[in-house]
Parts: structure tokens; sequence; C-alpha cells
């Protein structure tokens, strides 16, 4: 356990007992909502889950603890017995059918969602313990508004406990809050349930296929605070017939944000901009759900808003997607545009090219994918520029290759934009990618393996390459593949984005 996690547990734990010496019956569960996620955030650090599986978690404690609200009107200490056993026997099931959320969960990721549903479970037995402390120290909201204020500030502060290295736990901190408020209230169990679904969910499909979006990165938590502060401030104003306004001003948030989005190409900013603009929208729903009354629907507002910030990534830039290049892969097959093989060229002897040439960048790709099956990540370099040097004894011979990153694509502009930003590629500090290799080795049947250094990042490591000569009319075309693990150069793994990098390239040689 670290020192943060270790730290939070003694300190919420004393205050849980002090508040329990205090019998406070005013406030219902707010210290323990943070104890017991953050006991599920350590056991989640113990086996290093993947963020589908926290999401799992959550979603499965969510809806059973929806069903018990709904439905045992007393919630005795038994019910949280019967939400364990209903949700380990579903776990159990799809377990033994091999498909256990998602294929190849490896024991001890299994092992995580077992006890993070049980220390889920146990949170109805914490709930009876009472908090007064934030009512002293903050007066100036009267306790029926603290429970409601509240909730932005428990998504500041899980935000923030995510950027510390856990990304998707943060949102489950906050979500187990939640839980514990449905899990008690009836009335407003249903729009709870919903909002805290959607902000579980919504650093997922922020970016669709990543747990590191920009909602989480240290330079917007001042933004995220900002926006949860401005709910408690409209919140605190407006009340009853007012609360209209609120409404009208989350849909008014949302139109500027995407017009920012589509106009500015969604820059972030610090303070006031978009991340706290988007958890201005979040707290408008979740405000408006938990006070309920005549507006409990406006908590669709979460999910219509991750939505449309999801729905943009899975659209691909017309004029970029034409750009796509069709190559020849290693095999001596081909694929076209639409998917379908097709034969490919003879093989060439390499021998025969000894001499200086040039890469001619305009006519030369490299396409790369990574990710898990079925939602892969694709793109390329549109240009490849460098120099090969092939001599009669090809264990002497070298290449040069340069990618820029201006040419980088993977045929959407949001996603581009993101990628050269500094968390990932940081394309201002280092605008090239390079290849350097010396030596081709001959593998038989005209296929060769070149050893060579691969440079991104501003860091370097070995990576082997194949390569071929194939005949298409009277170019003189190589092709190769190879693949690379991006954490070696300093980037976050990371199981959803994929860690290794799959790629081939086709490149034209002049002299």
């Amino acid at each position: 356990m670290n020192a943060l996690l270790l730290t939070t547990l003694v300190v919420l734990g004393l205050a849980s007992i002090l508040l329990l010496w205090k019998k406070d019956k005013r406030l219902v569960g707010m210290f323990n909502a943070l104890f017991a996620a953050t006991l599920m955030q350590w056991a989640a650090t113990l086996f290093n889950a993947e963020g589908a599986l926290a999401l799992h978690v959550l979603t499965g404690t969510l809806v059973v603890g929806f069903l018990i609200a709904q439905f045992v009107p007393k919630k005795p200490a038994i019910a949280a017995v019967v939400s364990t056993v209903l949700v380990l026997a579903a776990f159990f099931v799809a377990g033994r059918s091999e498909m256990i959320i998602n294929e190849g969960t490896t024991q001890a990721e299994t092992k995580f969602v077992v006890t993070g549903i049980l220390l889920a479970s146990l949170v109805p037995f914490l709930i009876r313990l009472k908090l007064n402390f934030v009512s002293k120290w903050i007066p100036a909201l009267a306790p029926g508004a603290w429970s409601v204020a509240v909730y932005p500030l428990l998504a500041g502060i899980g935000f923030f406990i995510a950027n510390l290295g856990s990304p998707v736990y943060g949102p489950m901190l906050v979500g187990s809050a939640f839980l514990i408020n449905s899990f008690f209230d009836n009335k407003r169990s249903a729009t709870t349930g919903t909002s805290v679904f959607a902000l579980a969910a919504l650093p997922l499909l922020i970016i669709g296929e990543t747990v590191n979006a920009s909602l989480l990165n240290a330079d917007v938590i001042g933004g995220l605070l900002i926006g949860g502060f401005a709910i408690v401030l409209l919140n605190k104003l407006w009340s009853g017939e007012r609360n209209i306004i609120l409404v009208l001003v989350a849909y008014g948030i949302i139109f500027a944000t995407v017009f920012g989005i589509t106009t500015a190409g969604g820059t972030y900013e610090q303070l006031g901009g978009f991340d706290a603009f988007l958890a201005m929208i979040v707290g408008a729903a979740i405000v408006n759900s938990v006070k309920g009354r005549r507006l409990q629907g406006v908590s669709l507002l979460v999910p219509m808003f991750a939505l449309g910030l999801y729905v943009p990534t899975l659209l691909t830039n017309e004029e970029e997607e034409a750009e796509k290049k069709e190559i020849i892969t290693i095999d001596g097959s081909g694929t076209s545009e639409d998917g379908e093989e097709v034969q490919g060229p003879t093989v060439l002897p390499l021998a025969e090219l000894s001499g200086k040439y040039t890469i001619e960048a305009d006519a030369s790709v490299v396409q790369f994918e990574l990710g898990k099956e079925g939602s892969r990540t694709k793109g390329q370099f549109k240009k490849v520029s460098g120099s090969f040097n092939i001599t009669k004894d090809l264990s002497k011979a070298n290449v040069n290759v340069v990618m820029n990153m201006k040419d980088f694509t993977t045929f959407n502009g949001m996603r581009d934009k993101s990628l050269r930003g500094a968390d990932y590629f940081n394309t201002d500090r280092y605008p090239k990618m390079t290849y350097k290799g010396t030596g081709f080795t001959d593998k038989g049947n005209d296929l060769y393996e070149v050893n060579g250094t691969f440079s991104m990042l501003g860091k370097s490591k070995p990576v082997t390459v194949k390569l071929q000569r194939v005949e298409v009319e009277d170019r003189i075309v190589l092709i190769g593949s190879g693949s690379l693990d991006r954490t070696e150069f300093g980037m976050t793994p990371n199981a959803n984005e994929g860690n290794v990098v799959d790629f081939n390239y086709q490149v034209d040689l002049q002299k």
C-alpha cells in the first residue's frame, strides 16, 4: 500500500470513529463513502487491474444497490450479503463460460473484481457512522444544502486522486458515495444511479479507447474544482423554480463547448475552460437529479454530453481517410482499401540494388496499429524520408529513416491533436522519429532482418525490422514490418490503448 492511500485510510478511519462517538444523525455516510472507496482503490492497486474492470465493478454494485433500494423496504444488514452473493454469482457464471468481462482476463484481475465487489458490498455497514466535521468548517452551507453541494466537490477530489496514478478509481470513489445515497433513498436512486454511471464512465467515453483523458490531467484540476464550486454557488443562490435557470445554463454550456470543439479544435484551458465547463455540466446534472422534484430527468444531461464527446472520436476525417495508402505486406500479399486480399507482386533479390538511394517521401508510407482485437487504433505516416546504402555485402548495408510528426495521422483530427500534445508525443519538443539500421541479415527466401535503433521522445532503443524487395512495375520498392513497445520510450502504459505497436512500411527508392 502506498503512503498516500495509507494516510487517507488512517485519517478517514479516525474521523469515522470520532463521528460515531459524536452520534450526529444529520448527514449520512460521507466520510464512510470515501473510506470504503479508498479501500476499493487500494484493492485495485494490489492487482493492477485495468480500467474496464473497475468500471464493471462499479456498474455491478450500482445495479444491485439500485434493485435493493427499490425492492427491499427497510434494507436490513442481510441486504449487503444478498447483494454480494448476487454479484459474485453473476461473475462466477461469466467466469465459467470464459467470458469474464474481457477476454484474456488474468487470475489477478479476477481477484480484483471479487475484492472490489466485496468491499463495495460492505458499504451499508459503514453507513451508520455519521458526519459533522464539514458543517463545522463550512457553516455557510446548511446540512440540507451540503448533502447536495458535496457531490461536485467529491467529483473534484475524485478526479484529483485519479490523477495521482489510478485514472479510473477516482470516479469509482465518487461512485461509491452515490451508491450509498441511492442505497438508502428510494426516491432518488434511479436518477442518482444514472448520473453516477455516466460520471464513472466519462473518462472512458471522452476519447473512447483510453482512460487517460485530458479531464484527468493535472493541468486542468483547477478547472474541475472551479466548475464544482460554480455548481455549489449556483445551487446555493437558485432554488425551487429558479433551478430551471441552472438547466438552461447547462444547455448553453453544452452548445458553447461543442461550438468551441468544432471551431477551435478542442483547445483545453486550465481555469474556466473546457474541463471547467464539463465539470459544471456534470455537476448540474448531479445537483438536479439529487434534488429531484420536477427536474429529475435533467440527469440525462450527463450521458447525453458524454455521448456527444464520444461520438466525434468515432468519426474519421474524410479528407485524411482518402489519403490512406494501399501498401504491400511483408508476406507478399496485399490489402485493398475495402479490406479484401489481393495477389502480391514477385519478390526480388535485394543484393542487385548495390548503391546509394534516397527515399521518395511522397510515395512512401509507414502504417501502424495498436490495441485490443476488435478495437485497434490505426494510423500512418503519410510521408517518409531518408536513405538506403545497399552494399554487395549486405551485412555492411545501412539505412536511415526519418518520420516527421506533421505527417502523422490516425484519421481523426481531434484524436491527432491530443496525441501531438505533451501527454503523448509532445511534437513541439520532439518533431521527428528516426530509425537507423546497420547490417541486413539474410533469413532465406530473399527476406532480411535489419538491426537498428529507433529514436522517439528523446530515447533510443534497439528495434529489429523485416525487409524485402518486391516487383512493382519499374519502381524500386522495399517493404517490411516490425513492432515496438511504446512504454520503453517513456509513454504511460495502458492496456486499453495498447502498449505494443505493430507497423508495416513501404518505401520507394531513387538514386
